[in-house]
C-alpha cells in the first residue's frame, strides 16, 4: 500500500516536472519573443544598398548573345522604302501644283492671255494656260530620281481643279463630267508630246507646238514670240532652282506681263 502511494507521488512528480519545464520553455519563448519586438533598442536590418557586402547580386546578368535589330531593320528598309517615295509625292505633288495656280488667277488671264491673245474667257482657256505652267514643272521633275510619282501627284491635282470647275460650271450629270475628263486626258497628251519635241528640237517648232495647242485665235506674231521667250526664261528658271526648294514649293513663276516688258 504504501509503495503504490509512493509510487504514484514519483509519477505525479516527474508529470509535474516535465510540464513545468514545458510551460517553462514556452514562457521563455514568449518573453523572447515579446521582447524583440518591444524591445526599441533591437533595430531591423538595414537592407539598403551600403550596407549589402556584394553588391553585384543586384547587378543583371550579362547576356552573352545580346538580340539585335540589324536584321529585322534591313527587311523593314526593304519592304517600306520603295513606299517612302508614294508618300512624298503627295506634299510635293501639293507644292508644286500650287505655284501653276498662281500664274493662271484672273487677274493674269485677263491682262495678257485674253486682252491681248485673244482668247476667250472660258474652262477651255484656264486649262490650256494651266498646261503651260504643269508642263514647265513636269520638265523639272524629270531631274528628280522619283520623277514618275511625282508627276502623277502634279498631274492628279491638275485633273482634280479641272473637275472641281466643270461641277462648279452647273453641269451634275456624272456621265458628261467623265466624258469631259477623258478628252481633257487626250489633249493633255498630245500637249505634252508637241511641246517636249519642241523643247528637244528648236524655238520654231515650240511656237507652232504653243500656238497649234493654245493661242489658236492669236493672229499677232508679236505675241506668241512673248510666250516662246517666257517659255524658255520659266525652263532657265528652274533649271537653276535646287531640287530641295522645287520639292517644297520655295520658287514661284514669273508674270509673263514682268518679263516681256
Amino acid at each position: 500500500m504504501l509503495q503504490n502511494n509512493l509510487s504514484k507521488s514519483l509519477n505525479l512528480s516527474k508529470y509535474a516536472h516535465r510540464n513545468g519545464i514545458l510551460a517553462l520553455n514556452r514562457q521563455n519563448t514568449y518573453y523572447r519573443t515579446y521582447a524583440s519586438k518591444t524591445n526599441p533598442e533591437t533595430k531591423p536590418e538595414n537592407k539598403t544598398i551600403e550596407g549589402i557586402k556584394d553588391p553585384q547580386i543586384l547587378s543583371l546578368n550579362k547576356i552573352k548573345n545580346p538580340i539585335t535589330f540589324k536584321k529585322y531593320g534591313s527587311i523593314f528598309r526593304k519592304v517600306f522604302n520603295p513606299l517612302i517615295p508614294q508618300y512624298q509625292s503627295v506634299e510635293i505633288g501639293r507644292n508644286v501644283y500650287s505655284k501653276c495656280r498662281e500664274r493662271v488667277k484672273f487677274n493674269e488671264l485677263e491682262s495678257f492671255w485674253i486682252k491681248e491673245c485673244n482668247m476667250p474667257p472660258t474652262f477651255q482657256t484656264w486649262f490650256s494656260v494651266s498646261m503651260i505652267y504643269v508642263w514647265l514643272s513636269m520638265v523639272r521633275l524629270r531631274m528628280e530620281e522619283n520623277s514618275s510619282v511625282y508627276k502623277q501627284q502634279l498631274v492628279d491635282n491638275f485633273f482634280t481643279e479641272a473637275e472641281e470647275r466643270i461641277k462648279k460650271s452647273g453641269i451634275s450629270s456624272g456621265k458628261i463630267v467623265n466624258d469631259s475628263l477623258k478628252d481633257l486626258t487626250a489633249n493633255y497628251l498630245g500637249v505634252v508630246m508637241a511641246f517636249d519635241e519642241g523643247f528637244i528640237k528648236s524655238d520654231a517648232i515650240l511656237a507652232g507646238a504653243i500656238w497649234r495647242n493654245t493661242l489658236s485665235n492669236c493672229e499677232s506674231t508679236e505675241s506668241l514670240y512673248k510666250v516662246v521667250y517666257y517659255v524658255r526664261k520659266q525652263l532657265s528658271m528652274l533649271d537653276n532652282t535646287s531640287s530641295q526648294d522645287f520639292i517644297q514649293g520655295k520658287f514661284s513663276f514669273d508674270p509673263i506681263s514682268v518679263v516681256n516688258k
